[in-house]
């Protein structure tokens, strides 16, 4: 089993870097890491784990664009290991300065965090802008202003393979786009999601790379009777991470699952 563990992150690296070259790695090596999380989000639904999910598609959908992801240092329970990590922003940046309600643009930065090939345990954080502060009491006793668009600050989420979903009940993240590069290709849609949910999808592609980093303590879901669930600690230094910027008309707002 510890030579296993061992392997494991040399394997992957061949996988993702066997046919890196002047054009990058193989498409082949990336759309095989894609499916595994394709299947992984079919799996955490059928579970009833809808925000798994999210983050499985989430990282499927990045991957199937050409990101290749960046090695990462994650700290869990005192425990530090390697993990891959790449992330997706969404963003809404229609002009529309005569609005008194939006101001652009809006996003929302998701950051894919994984260890083991397939992935055995995913590390997921999201926030509504440059910072989020982690909180179960803002969901719960907080309303959404009457007079405006309402996002979630920040959601923070762990879970192993065929394990419960923990989330982030306290704790912060910051996550900053550095730099916005070449175009990529759309992500398309499955066809039944597309007849199921018809909306608009994402009208711009172009590659990312963000800073990230957060602290969270998580807890198995749903947080109730806190005292009597075993919190975790998991933590991220900062980290340069790939990702794609993914833009929207201002009509829209995307559902990540419905990618």
């Amino acid at each position: 089993m510890l030579a296993s563990r061992r392997l494991t992150p040399i394997f992957l690296s061949f996988l993702l870097g066997a046919c890196d070259d002047s054009t990058g790695p193989g498409a082949a090596d990336l759309r095989l890491v894609a499916s595994n999380f394709e299947a992984l989000g079919r799996s955490r639904i059928g579970e009833g784990d809808g925000s798994g999910a999210e983050a499985s598609r989430a990282a499927a959908m990045a991957l199937r664009t050409g990101v290749r992801p960046a090695w990462v240092r994650i700290t869990v329970d005192g425990v530090t290991e390697d993990y891959w990590a790449l992330e997706v922003e969404h963003a809404l940046t229609a002009d529309l300065t005569q609005s008194p309600v939006l101001t652009l643009p809006i996003v929302a930065r998701t950051m894919v965090a994984w260890r083991g090939a397939p992935a055995q345990r995913v590390i997921s954080i999201t926030v509504s802008s440059d910072t989020g502060t982690f909180s179960w009491a803002r969901y719960l006793t907080e309303l959404p202003p009457g007079d405006r668009i309402y996002f979630n600050p920040a959601v923070g989420i762990m879970f192993e393979r065929g394990g419960p979903i923990h989330f982030a009940v306290e704790g912060g993240a910051r996550s900053t786009r550095q730099t916005i590069g070449a175009e990529c290709p759309l992500p398309q849609r499955p066809p039944l999601m597309q007849v199921l949910v018809p909306v608009v999808g994402p009208t711009a592609c172009h590659r990312a790379l963000f800073f990230t980093r957060f602290n969270m303590r998580v807890q198995e879901g749903p947080p109730a009777g806190a005292a009597a669930v075993r919190v975790r600690v998991v933590e991220m230094e900062g980290y340069d991470v790939p990702g794609i910027r993914l833009e929207y008309p201002v009509t829209y707002w995307p559902c990540a699952v419905c990618q």
